[in-house]
C-alpha cells in the first residue's frame, strides 16, 4: 500500500467516506458527519498531503462552516496546520535531512510528501526556534540559492 492509501484507509478507519470532486473549486473539503471531498491534485504527494490535512480535521476536532468568522477559520486552519506539520515531518527527523545536506527536493521524496509542504515545515519550526538548525536548505542540485536556517 501507498502512504496515500493508508491515509485513506486510517480515514474510513475513522468512519470517513472519501470521495474524488474533480469539480470542487479547492483541494479538499471536510465535513463534521465525516466526509471528505477532494479536488483535483498535481499527484500522489499531494493528494496525501491534503488526506492528512482533512484527517487532522477529525483528530483536532476543528471544523467551522461558510458562516464562520474569519478569526475562528484561521484558528483551526493553523491547529490543523501545526499538527500536520508535526506528523508529517517531525521536527528531528527534518534536522537529520538537513544536517545530511538533504536538497528541498530530497527531503520531499524521503517523506513522500510536496515541495511545498517541507518548505512550510522548514518555516514553521524556524520560527518556534531561530537557532535550530546550523545548516542551510538547499533548493534543489545545481541551485546557489540557499535558505539559511
Amino acid at each position: 500500500m501507498t502512504k496515500t492509501e493508508i491515509t485513506e484507509q486510517e480515514l474510513s478507519d475513522m468512519g470517513v467516506q472519501v470521495v474524488r470532486c474533480p469539480w470542487l473549486q479547492r483541494k479538499a473539503i471536510a465535513t463534521a458527519d465525516g466526509f471528505v471531498g477532494v479536488g483535483e491534485t498535481a499527484d500522489s504527494r499531494e493528494t496525501r498531503v491534503v488526506l492528512e490535512h482533512e484527517k487532522q480535521h477529525f483528530r483536532q476536532s476543528a471544523f467551522y462552516t461558510l458562516a464562520t468568522d474569519d478569526i475562528q477559520r484561521l484558528r483551526s486552519e493553523a491547529k490543523v496546520n501545526r499538527a500536520l506539520i508535526r506528523e508529517l515531518c517531525p521536527y528531528k527527523t527534518l534536522r537529520r535531512l538537513l544536517r545530511q545536506g538533504r536538497t528541498l527536493s530530497e527531503i520531499s521524496d524521503f517523506l513522500e510528501v510536496t515541495e511545498e509542504f517541507v518548505f512550510e515545515a522548514y518555516l514553521f519550526y524556524r520560527e518556534q526556534n531561530p537557532h535550530a538548525f546550523r545548516g542551510k536548505l538547499k533548493l534543489g542540485v545545481g541551485t546557489s540559492r540557499v535558505l539559511c536556517l
